[in-house]
This record gives C-alpha cells, sequence and structure tokens, in this order.
C-alpha cells in the first residue's frame, strides 16, 4: 500500500518536471525559402527565419556555413557570401529542429508585381496549349504569392517554387513567364520569378503608408475614395453573406467573405500582405505590369507611382534595382473614356525617374479585352529593357520617345530619341495617329512625313499650329515605330489641363 502510494507521487513529480521544461521550438523560415528556390547570384545571400528566443541557429548552402542566435522575438537573419550562377544545392538550417531545403538554384531573381495583366496565366495567352507543351526547363522557377491583403506588414506569405513544365506552367504569370524563358535562353542561367499580383487593385495598395503619407495631396483622392468604399462595405458584405448563404443551399463552396482589415482597396494593404514579407530576398530587379484601376487619378499615379519605386528599392537595400514597366495597352475603341490617355503619359513621365524602363504596348492591344493575350511580346520587350539596361547589352529595347518640337511656318518639326537606325511606319504607307492644333486648342487630324530622323506634321486646317499630339485615343490608329520594329509611345507636345474624374478604385482590369 505504501509503495503503491510512493509511485503515485513519483509519477506526480515526474509530470510536472517534465511540464516545466522549456518547450522545443522548430526552426522555421517564410516560404520563399523552399525546394526548388532561385536565389541571386554574385550578391550576398540573406537568409532569415524565426526560432526559440536565444536558440543558436546554423545555416550551410553547400560548402558555405553561418551562424546566428534568434533574438527575443525569435527572429534570426545570417547572409551568406556571394555565389556564381549554379547548382543545384542543398540549403540546410539546424537549430533545435532541421529544415533542408533542396534542388537550390544560383541565378537571376526578378520579383513581378501588379494588377490582373500581370496574374494574367500562360494558360490564359495565345497559343497556350502549345505553349504549355514546350514549357520543360529546370532553369527556370516560379514562386507565385497567394493573394493577402493586410493592415500590417506581415512575415510570410503562401506559395511554393515551381518548376516549368508542361504540369506546372500555365498557372505561371504569362507576362514574367515569358519574360524568364527569354532572359534563361540568352544568359544560360537559373531565373526565378516571384509574382505577387491582384487583379482589379490600385498601385496605391502597393505601396507603404509612409509612402502616401509622405505625398498628402497626390494621396488625399485615393485616401477620400476608401473613405467612400468603407461606408459602402456594409452593403457589401451583406450582398456577399447572401451569396454565400445561395451557395451553401445549392451544395457549392461559399466564397470567402472579406473584412475591411483585409480588403485589398486599403491603402498598402497588399505591399503588406504580398511585398513586404520578401524583404530583403535578394533579387536582380521588378517588373511592373498594371495600372487601369489608377485611370482619372494620373496626375497623382506620376508622383506616387516613381515614389513606390524609389520605397522599394529602399526597402531592398540593394541600391538603385532595374524596375520595368508595362504601359497601358491599346483597348476599347468604342469607349469616350479618356483616362487613358493621361495615365499612358504619367507612365512614360514614370519611366524618367533613374533605373527605370518602359514597354509600350499601343500596338498589340485588343479593342474589347483589356486583357490582351499576346503576353509574349509583352515579355520579349521587357527581356529587351532588361538587356539593355540591366545587363549592359548594346541594343535598342526603346521605341521612338518624343523629345522637343519646332513650329516652322505650319508644320510642326518632332525630335526624338531612341531612333536607333532610323523612323518608320509600321506595315509601310503613311504614318497615322498624328494630330494637330492651334492656339483655340482644337485637334485635326495631321498629315506627318519622317525627314531624316524627325518626323513633319501639318495640316490645313491649321496654319499656325502650337501643339501635336499622338495616338491619344483609347485604341489609336498609330504606326510610327523605329526599324528595329519598337512602337512608339503616346505622347503630347502641350500641358493643357487634361479632364481628370478621380474614378478607377473599384476599376477592374489592368
Amino acid at each position: 500500500m505504501v509503495m503503491a502510494k510512493w509511485l503515485q507521487v513519483f509519477a506526480v513529480l515526474v509530470v510536472i518536471c517534465v511540464s516545466t521544461l522549456p518547450a522545443a521550438a522548430n526552426v522555421t523560415l517564410p516560404t520563399v525559402f523552399g525546394d526548388h528556390m532561385v536565389v541571386q547570384r554574385e550578391i550576398p545571400i540573406p537568409i532569415w527565419g524565426t526560432a526559440k528566443p536565444g536558440e543558436q541557429v546554423t545555416v550551410s548552402l553547400a560548402d558555405e556555413t553561418a551562424k546566428a542566435v534568434a533574438g527575443k522575438d525569435g527572429r534570426w537573419n545570417v547572409r551568406l557570401k556571394p555565389r556564381p550562377a549554379g547548382g543545384p544545392l542543398i540549403l540546410t538550417v539546424t537549430g533545435m529542429s532541421k529544415v533542408v531545403i533542396k534542388d537550390v538554384l544560383v541565378g537571376d531573381v526578378w520579383f513581378c508585381a501588379g494588377q490582373s495583366n500581370m496574374a494574367m496565366m500562360v494558360k490564359q495567352c495565345k497559343a497556350a496549349p502549345t505553349e504549355i507543351a514546350n514549357s520543360t526547363n529546370p532553369m527556370i522557377r516560379c514562386y507565385t504569392t497567394a493573394r493577402a491583403a493586410s493592415p500590417k506588414p506581415l512575415t510570410d506569405t503562401k506559395g511554393r517554387w515551381q518548376v516549368a513544365g508542361p504540369d506546372s506552367t500555365g498557372g505561371f504569370s504569362a507576362s514574367a513567364y515569358f519574360f524568364a524563358r527569354d532572359i534563361q535562353q540568352t544568359l544560360k542561367i537559373p531565373i526565378g520569378i516571384i509574382v505577387s499580383a491582384w487583379g482589379g487593385s490600385n498601385m496605391e495598395a502597393f505601396a507603404r503608408m509612409e509612402v502616401l503619407n509622405a505625398h498628402p495631396a497626390e494621396a488625399k483622392p485615393y485616401f477620400r475614395l476608401w473613405e467612400q468604399r468603407k461606408a459602402a462595405f456594409p452593403a457589401e458584405l451583406a450582398a456577399a453573406k447572401e451569396a454565400a448563404a445561395q451557395a451553401q443551399a445549392q451544395g457549392k463552396p461559399a466564397p470567402k467573405l472579406r473584412t475591411l482589415e483585409t480588403h485589398q482597396a486599403r491603402p498598402a494593404s497588399i505591399y503588406n500582405g504580398m511585398v513586404a514579407p520578401f524583404v530583403p530576398y535578394a533579387i536582380k530587379g521588378f517588373l511592373w505590369n498594371g495600372g487601369a484601376a489608377n485611370r482619372g487619378r494620373a496626375a497623382e499615379y506620376s508622383v506616387l507611382m516613381p515614389a513606390m519605386i524609389q520605397d522599394w528599392r529602399k526597402q531592398w537595400g540593394e541600391g538603385q534595382l532595374p524596375f520595368f514597366l508595362v504601359q497601358m495597352a491599346n483597348w476599347s475603341p468604342d469607349n469616350p473614356d479618356t483616362h487613358f490617355e493621361a495615365l499612358r503619359e504619367a507612365m512614360l513621365k514614370t519611366a524618367q525617374t533613374p533605373g527605370v524602363g518602359m514597354v509600350v504596348t499601343i500596338d498589340i492591344g485588343e479593342e474589347h479585352n483589356i486583357h490582351p493575350k499576346n503576353k509574349q511580346e509583352v515579355g520579349r520587350r521587357l527581356a529587351l529593357q532588361a538587356k539593355a539596361k540591366a545587363y549592359g547589352f548594346k541594343i535598342m529595347a526603346d521605341g521612338p520617345t518624343y523629345d522637343s518640337m519646332a513650329v516652322e511656318g505650319d508644320t510642326i518639326r518632332l525630335k526624338f530619341t531612341s531612333v536607333g537606325d532610323g523612323l518608320a511606319a509600321r506595315g509601310g504607307g503613311e504614318l497615322r495617329g498624328f494630330e494637330i492644333a492651334g492656339e483655340d486648342r482644337k485637334f485635326w487630324r495631321g498629315s506627318a512625313k519622317i525627314d531624316g530622323d524627325t518626323i513633319l506634321v501639318r495640316s490645313d486646317v491649321v496654319p499656325h499650329p502650337v501643339a501635336v499630339r499622338y495616338a491619344w485615343e483609347m485604341f489609336p490608329d498609330c504606326n510610327l515605330i523605329n526599324v528595329h520594329g519598337l512602337p512608339a509611345s503616346p505622347f503630347r507636345t502641350d500641358t493643357w489641363p487634361l479632364q481628370e474624374s478621380n474614378a478607377g478604385a473599384n476599376a477592374e482590369g489592368g
């Protein structure tokens, strides 16, 4: 009897002792550190994660080892030495537990963001079945970020690295994939693309709140639109709940209900949920495709977008990382909306930011599709930008870009940069897309002809011209290129006020 009581007491003591031992904390890493990942070549490689406070963590990549101690918040980080392109390698992270990441390649990593035209997948583009069937390439890897909006910066995302091939490529961003394919075929090194895109979103959601607050006049219209969206949200939520109930009644999965806290229209929310978790993952540069949701706020865009670019560079801390954006394509010929012209101009102004390049797509859009399917050409032109401005290739990457004008009697002479080996009209024949105006600011179709590296524009209706516009429509009939086949961006020589309505917060597409 006494022995039995002592055994019971001993058992209780064992339980108490075990329960007071420090709990083991598994070493964890963000999901971007996973099998098939690509790390950036030739610069230090940051690796970070969490562990128990005070825990020593050992990180090994091939023949290199680095150690760190988790801080009071459990976070740790190391920076591995720069490596040349190559692989596959194994990354091992060891603390109280061990994480082994296999098939790691070293190459160039591009962070790809934007709206629906960046999110648009390979399986949605032209010739998709053929492209997917022929996509096997273990040197191309893609990490697609699950959509997440947050009022505060997150430390991780949902996603995983996938190797290009028939079973995976269909779900890759088409713009990013065709860019990566072109660059990989040229450089013969691994290329990784990280895609954080959300259709119908605004660029203000991709900017940090600090950037917006630093430009109060330009951010004010969007803040006002967000307040309107919040006021309308109860009705939106009620409709969503009703739709969810109907779906459940029909045996269908109910759509996930959004909250104001996780709404993608909230300023800075997409930065917090889909950009911040990747800082400071080493990258080569940025790609951006989107903008339709910002129509109606072009003047604000021309200030906020360059500010966002500079801030992203600052957050990554790798200097003036190259940033290449895609200008809005031609679309909707019967649409009287004039906001696209102003937005294209704002993008052209953004491209004047040091280290920023722009792809013109005014010639490859579709009349009734804001998501043109020819993403192969978008990727090719993005790759031209990167080759010329990030990799140092001596090639032409831009179409003719308006530089200056001079009035010569009843004619205006236009000068351009990026002429290359000469100006031309695509398809031959006469130049199209030019309009000319006098002091009355009424524009008339102008006749245009090439004169060396300049263009002469005139009209019998305008004897005393003062301004020219080119491709200044939603879906312009225009054909100015250089002999390298690259189109001229829409432009205007005047600075007359444009009609803007601060629209677009709920716009889809882009």
